[in-house]
C-alpha cells in the first residue's frame, strides 16, 4: 500500500511539472495506431477542398464518403462528382515515398525509407466502385470515369499510370470533359438515386464495411499456402478459353506466380 502512494505522488508530481511530456507518451501509441486513417482523412479533405475551390458547384455536384451495396457486401467510395459531363469516381491514396505501379498487377509497391509495403491496385478497387455505381444506377460504365488522386509525397519511381493523377491535377482531368452526356434532368435524378441508395454515413456504416471486407477477405482464401511460393491461394473464375466459368485456386501473387490447383 505505501508503495502504490509513493507511486501516485511520482505520478502525479510528473504531470504537474512534466503534464506535456506525459500527454505525448499516453498519446503517441494512438497516434501511432490511428496515422494510416488521420493520413486518408487529411487527402480527401484536400480532394474536397480542390474540387470546392476549383469546380463550378453549379454544374459539379460534389458526394462524399459513399457507401453502396456491391455484390460482395458494400463498397466504400471516397468521391463522387456528379455533372453535365459525366459522373466521376474518385479514389484518394494518402502516400508518401516511392511507388511502384504497374496498371494490370493486381498490388503496388510503396518503398519508404527501407520499408515496403505492398496494397492494393487503386485502379482496379475503383473499378469495382464503378461496376457497383453502373448496377445501382443502371447506367452504362461508359458513363462513369474513373479517378485515382494521389496526395502527399508520393513519387512514382516506374511512370504515373493513366488515370492517377497527382495533387489536384484531377481537377484538370475532369474539366477536360466538356460533352455533355446528361441532362440538368438526369444530374438532378441521379444525385437523388445515389443519395436515396447509400448507406447512412456515419461510424457504424463504417464498422460494418470494414468487417465485411474481412469476411469475404477470410472466405474467398483456402489459408493454404501456394506450393510455389507460399503466398496465399484465392479463389478466381476462368474468364475465356474451353474452362471459362470455372473457379479454381490461384495464388495471389499472380501473375508473379502463376500457380494453381481445382477448386
Amino acid at each position: 500500500m505505501a508503495t502504490e502512494n509513493v507511486i501516485n505522488t511520482l505520478m502525479t508530481g510528473l504531470v504537474k511539472e512534466h503534464g506535456w511530456i506525459v500527454v505525448l507518451i499516453v498519446l503517441f501509441p494512438l497516434l501511432k495506431l490511428f496515422m494510416p486513417k488521420i493520413k486518408g482523412r487529411i487527402g480527401e479533405g484536400v480532394v474536397n477542398l480542390a474540387a470546392k475551390l476549383r469546380l463550378d458547384q453549379n454544374v459539379y455536384h460534389l458526394l462524399k464518403d459513399v457507401t453502396i451495396p456491391a455484390k460482395r457486401g458494400t463498397t466504400q467510395i471516397d468521391h463522387v462528382i456528379v455533372s453535365p459531363f459525366g459522373l466521376f469516381v474518385i479514389e484518394t491514396k494518402n502516400y508518401k515515398g516511392w511507388i511502384y505501379a504497374d496498371a494490370k498487377s493486381p498490388q503496388w509497391t510503396q518503398v519508404n525509407f527501407k520499408q515496403k509495403h505492398r496494397f492494393q491496385n487503386p485502379l482496379r478497387q475503383n473499378y469495382a466502385h464503378i461496376c457497383a455505381l453502373s448496377e445501382l444506377l443502371e447506367l452504362p460504365k461508359g458513363k462513369i470515369i474513373g479517378v485515382v488522386c494521389f496526395m502527399g509525397d508520393a513519387k512514382f519511381k516506374t511512370g504515373v499510370p493513366e488515370g492517377v493523377f497527382l495533387e489536384g491535377r484531377y481537377v484538370n482531368h475532369i474539366e477536360s470533359f466538356q460533352t455533355p452526356v446528361f441532362s440538368d434532368t438526369e444530374v438532378a435524378d441521379l444525385i437523388q438515386r445515389i443519395e436515396s441508395g447509400r448507406l447512412q454515413r456515419g461510424a457504424r456504416t463504417n464498422r460494418e464495411h470494414v468487417q465485411r471486407l474481412k469476411t469475404g477477405h477470410e472466405s474467398s482464401s483456402t489459408g493454404t499456402p501456394c506450393p510455389r511460393c507460399g503466398a496465399g491461394m484465392v479463389l478466381r473464375t476462368a474468364k475465356k478459353g474451353p474452362t471459362a466459368g470455372n473457379q479454381f485456386w490461384g495464388c495471389s501473387k499472380y501473375p508473379a506466380c502463376k500457380a494453381i490447383r481445382p477448386a
